[in-house]
């Protein structure tokens, strides 16, 4: 009877997932840090996304994750504008978290990769803390200070007009925040895109 009951519930768990995508368009380009980048969620599997997809839009790689380390993830829209990357917690299943370096892609704030430092800030309600740059994490968001969510990070880069002699005061593992005025005279933009569903505690690892 308990081995009944897992079974019931495992494949009811299973079709709240199939259910709540086939509700998502294949086109829904919409990121809710706290809910889902498109259809994935956090329960998603890369299976669900073959399901879902189709087998030629879903590529197993290693990935970059910075100071050398790789780990083995899964790419959604491999070489396509639209294209994610995804790790996940075990065996291919529950991302912890997304990357995202295609335009197509917006929270309801209208936030994706282009966007400039002031729409990132009118979005948050104020100034934020990022990384320095010209190191592995360059120009990444740390504490948000506002309304945006711990579970989206972003990577802000220079505009590449911006002399060599303007950078070197914020470079290298440090943090600043976006209203001091050598962080204004950046330009920056979003250049890459985070859901990060995994331990807030971790975000800033």
């Amino acid at each position: 009877m308990k081995k009944m009951t897992i079974l019931v519930l495992t494949g009811l768990v299973f079709m709240g997932q199939t259910a709540c995508q086939k509700r998502i368009s294949a086109d829904d380009r919409l990121i809710d840090p706290l809910k889902r980048v498109g259809v994935i969620t956090s329960g998603t599997s890369e299976s669900d996304l073959i399901r879902f997809f189709g087998k030629e839009h879903v590529e197993r790689v290693s990935i970059h994750l910075g100071e050398g380390e790789l780990a083995e993830g899964t790419v959604l829209f491999p070489g396509k504008e639209s294209e994610v990357s995804i790790l996940w917690q075990e065996a291919f299943r529950n991302p912890v978290s997304v990357t995202i370096t295609g335009a197509e892609w917006k929270t309801e704030q209208n936030i994706g990769v282009g966007s400039s430092l002031e729409q990132v800030e009118a979005a948050n309600g104020g100034p934020f803390e990022i990384t320095g740059f010209a190191w592995d994490y360059p120009g990444r968001t740390l504490e948000w200070h506002g309304f945006l969510p711990q579970q989206l990070q972003l990577d802000l880069v220079p505009a590449d007009s911006v002399p060599m002699e303007t950078l070197i005061p914020v470079m290298g593992d440090d943090f600043f925040m976006t209203d001091q005025p050598v962080i204004r005279s950046l330009n920056l933009k979003v250049k890459r895109v985070f859901i990060r569903w995994d331990a807030v505690e971790n975000l800033n690892e």
